[in-house]
Order: C-alpha cells, then sequence, then structure tokens
C-alpha cells in the first residue's frame, strides 16, 4: 500500500510517497514528516517576513541573533561546504537573488562579495551575525535537502520501509524502494 501527501513550503510543493502493510501507520508517519517540513518553512522561508532568516536579516547585523539546533547545524554544514569548495557554494546571495525577483525584499546598494565570510556563526553561543547590513541568506535547496532529510529520518524512525519525498526541483531522497522494485522510478525533464 501508498500513501501519498503533499505540502506547499519554502517557495515549493513537498511531495512525500510512502509504503507499506499499515495504513495507519503510513498516514500518522507522513503527517509527522511534514510537521518537520513546516517547521524547516518557517525557520528558513526566504519569503516570510516572520521566519528566523527575517529576523536575521533584519538584526543580525546589529547583534547575535539566537538560532534553534536545527538552524545551527544547517549553517554549520553551510559553513564546512563552503570551506571545502573554496567558496564556490555560498548560502549568502540572496540580496543577488532580491534584485530580480520581486517576492523578496530587496537591499540598498551592492552587497558585498564576501558570501559567507561575512557570517559569524557561534557554535558555543547557538547565534548568528551578519558582518555586513546588506548580507542575506538564500539557503534554497540546501534547506529543501536538510528539509527532506529530516522528513526521512521520521519515516525510518517509524519503521516506513520505503518513501519517496521530494522538495520542489532541487531536492529528493529515497529510503528503500516500493515493494516488488529495486528502486524508484523517477522522471527527470
Amino acid at each position: 500500500m501508498l500513501h501519498r501527501g503533499a505540502l506547499p513550503a519554502m517557495g515549493t510543493r513537498f511531495e512525500i510517497v510512502a509504503g507499506g502493510e499499515d495504513p495507519l501507520l503510513l498516514r500518522a508517519a507522513v503527517e509527522q514528516a511534514f510537521e518537520e517540513i513546516s517547521i524547516c518553512h518557517r525557520l528558513w522561508n526566504v519569503f516570510s517576513h516572520q521566519s528566523l532568516l527575517a529576523r536575521i536579516h533584519a538584526e543580525g547585523h546589529q547583534r547575535p541573533v539566537p538560532i534553534d539546533g536545527l538552524t545551527l547545524d544547517l549553517l554549520l554544514q553551510c559553513a564546512r561546504l563552503h570551506e571545502e569548495t573554496g567558496g564556490a557554494f555560498d548560502p549568502v546571495i540572496g540580496a543577488d537573488l532580491a534584485a530580480a525577483d520581486p517576492r523578496r525584499e530587496g537591499v540598498d546598494g551592492v552587497a558585498p562579495r564576501d558570501g559567507f565570510d561575512g557570517i559569524d556563526v557561534d557554535p558555543v553561543a547557538a547565534t548568528v551575525r551578519l558582518l555586513e547590513p546588506r548580507l542575506r541568506f538564500d539557503l534554497g535547496a540546501i534547506a529543501k535537502g536538510y528539509a527532506c532529510d529530516l522528513a526521512a529520518q521520521i519515516l525510518r524512525d517509524a519503521a516506513v520501509s520505503s518513501a519517496l519525498i521530494h522538495g520542489g526541483t532541487s531536492s529528493v531522497v529515497a529510503v528503500g524502494a516500493p515493494q516488488g522494485r529495486a528502486d524508484w522510478a523517477i522522471e527527470v525533464k
């Protein structure tokens, strides 16, 4: 049996297809996975003035902004990827994206090209600070992928043996495979 569900979040549509024998377990696990994605949406949605990202953008250049454990973990992963790629991965491109997207809040002037080097993440205090007021995060695909990973872990913990989770066109996680198959069939356009 397959249970399907969808949720609009982070400017895209998340979908989960979960397989198993117990329909009540599947429904409950998928609902719990969507709740985790909703938490990520409330924290990292670049399009919301109520998100933690909006608070960081509004206050982060004045003082360190306290962050939760999920956001700290995500930003530490961003820092690691920024370092490992020599700066090619840079989640601090929000000002550039805002210039071309009317849904985003723009910044006055040109944002510096420091990118993630202009961010101070303090893992001990669990805070983040912008070293320049025009810097803006856009966690985009990494936040969606992280949310998919969290949802997949919830499904695994609930003993769901097969699931496919995607967050728009940028992120997908597979757990096991559908019954009677070796893998999930995914169409790429």
